[in-house]
């Protein structure tokens, strides 16, 4: 059993202190300059009445800074949120993608050794776990799985473009995911350009991904970066959290998990032992190609 710690607070800033990082404090923003990093922590507290919506800050609050949202379940659940959190502060391995296997789709659908590998990496190295999709990538190093994506599949949307509608085969990317405390450069855009690849070779002439960054996480630079544009927002989630082991579950994950708590959870209630909590929601990217 994990025993809740008395400060949250505290005990992040012991963490930075162990490994040596300053910072500054300013209007409860913790402010870490040269890595172009502000971090926003978010106590379970502040959720406990059930009525507490936040909103994410404006990126003009910080200027030329990335704001982190570390929600106190995420610290103290998370695998690997430690070293992801030391990653974005300059500690980090480096692979470059170039240097890796890509582990296609069609090699991952062919093996269910691979299979599993790929769905066992995502649930534990990605925020939300793994999701219902129909592609797989990954890329090895050293024998070892260090990054994995996931898209959905694809259906038919028209666009009204520069030229006049288009009507694309418009796919989701669904989940990307590094191992904690290793930057993978070029790793979005090496499985980018692979999944875009074998849709060419199965003749899809118009193709659009979409996909969406985390507000607790990012503030999406790396989509522009990719050749995404910015088309849109979509709301705070709600989860419940676990008071004791802090845990993160949807509603759908928490009926799964306890199917008694359908009526209550459908009456508004929250159910004893948990904590009903809201994310920071998302922005919504678009690429198009052809």
């Amino acid at each position: 059993m994990v025993v809740r710690p008395i400060d949250f607070k505290k005990d992040f800033l012991l963490f930075i202190a162990q490994n040596g990082i300053s910072y500054a404090e300013r209007g409860g923003m913790l402010l870490f300059p040269e890595y172009g990093l502000a971090v926003v922590l978010v106590f379970l507290k502040d959720f406990e009445n059930g009525t507490e919506i936040r909103e994410p800050l404006p990126q003009a609050t910080v200027s030329g800074m990335d704001i982190l949202y570390l929600y106190e379940d995420r610290w103290y659940h998370d695998s690997g949120i430690k070293e992801r959190i030391l990653a974005r502060l300059g500690r980090f391995d480096s692979v470059f993608a170039r240097k890796c296997r890509l582990i296609s789709d069609r090699e991952i659908k062919s093996d269910s050794v691979l299979i599993k590998r790929v769905r066992e990496f995502l649930e534990r190295y990605h925020s939300y776990g793994d999701a219902k999709c129909k592609y797989r990538y990954a890329l090895e190093y050293g024998g070892k799985i260090v990054a994995a994506a996931t898209f959905s599949f694809g259906r038919k949307i028209s666009r009204d473009m520069a030229d006049g509608a288009i009507v694309y085969d418009s796919y989701e990317w669904i989940r990307y995911a590094s191992l904690p405390g290793c930057r993978i450069a070029g790793g979005m855009g090496r499985i980018l350009k692979a999944f875009v690849s074998d849709l060419e070779e199965e003749g899809v002439p118009h193709i659009e991904i979409m996909s969406y960054s985390d507000n607790e996480w990012s503030c999406g630079a790396v989509y522009t970066t990719l050749g995404f544009e910015r088309a849109g927002e979509r709301s705070a989630v709600e989860y419940y959290v676990n008071r004791t082991d802090f845990e993160r579950l949807s509603k759908r994950k928490l009926l799964k998990k306890e199917p008694s708590l359908e009526d209550s959870l459908n009456s508004g209630q929250i159910p004893p032992g948990y904590v009903r909590i809201r994310n920071m929601g998302s922005v919504k990217f678009l690429l198009h190609i052809g």
